[in-house]
């Protein structure tokens, strides 16, 4: 895993919540469809527990390899979404 070559105790960065590694599919679809209020909530939720053990704040990065043609409008509504949200949270 080329993480754990440039990432000193990658391990325990996981092991202690530091580091999450998430399946995309399972995150961002339920069934075959993009949960847009269900994923704003739940990385609201990821930022309140990054805040609560004392970071400023955390990173995301993902990629759209998911993403289907049907579900690109709520993606998009999605991404502004946020950008709204962590911009007011800061």
């Amino acid at each position: 895993m080329a993480l754990k070559k440039n990432i000193t105790d990658l391990d325990r960065h996981v092991t202690e919540g530091n580091i999450e590694i998430l399946n995309a599919n399972e995150w961002y679809l339920e069934g075959d469809l993009f949960g847009l209020e269900r994923v704003i909530n739940a990385w609201d939720e990821k930022h309140k527990q990054a805040l609560a053990r004392g970071y400023t704040g955390m990173r995301a990065s993902g990629d759209t390899l998911w993403l289907s043609k049907k579900n690109w409008k709520d993606f998009h509504i999605y991404e502004k979404k946020l950008t709204i949200l962590w911009r007011t949270s800061a």
